[in-house]
């Protein structure tokens, strides 16, 4: 499947500069709040979640999540590798990405996109990406405190984990 280079595209408003700023300030605050967890960064699709549930009021990070900071997107499917080695350099100790279960998918093809991209020899060749430390998550918008409950357990893992890969944590819910 077929992407284009993250320099390529815009998320609504944001060029490539304009997010990279943005990711190191989501990260800053989310360092902030965690009092020692890791920075992580969550993009969630805005149909995979009942966002009004489960983000803050600024819609910058999760309700009851410290070290998690929020970036909303109208699709999973605009995320690819380089995009993912933007926000490890810009500070992330983990990125989890939520999006819509298969066949939910509002774009038709988002879910699709992350599993043809979510593999060893795909992250790790380019991008350098550590497989360890990006958590992928279809789910429903009914499953949003078992969602958050992973997303927390991710988050502990990261900063239980010393060093070294032990493969991406993908996980699809049917």
């Amino acid at each position: 499947m077929a992407s284009c280079e993250f320099s390529g595209i815009t998320m609504g408003e944001m060029d490539k500069q304009a997010f990279q700023e943005n990711v190191a300030e989501l990260l800053q605050e989310a360092g902030k709040r965690g009092e020692g967890e890791p920075a992580v960064l969550a993009f969630i699709c805005e149909r995979s979640m009942s966002l009004e549930n489960v983000l803050s009021e600024d819609r910058t990070s999760l309700n009851g999540v410290k070290g998690a900071a929020v970036m909303t997107i109208p699709c999973i499917g605009v995320i690819s590798p380089s995009l993912l080695d933007t926000v490890f350099r810009g500070g992330a100790s983990g990125v989890v990405i939520v999006g819509c279960r298969a066949l939910d998918c509002h774009y038709r093809e988002g879910n699709e996109r992350i599993e043809a991209f979510m593999t060893p020899r795909t992250l790790e060749s380019g991008a350098r990406i550590p497989l360890s430390k990006v958590k992928v998550m279809l789910v429903s918008r009914f499953e949003d405190e078992e969602t958050i409950e992973e997303i927390r357990k991710f988050i502990t893992g990261l900063d239980r984990e010393k060093s070294g890969s032990k493969g991406t944590s993908y996980e699809k819910r049917y």
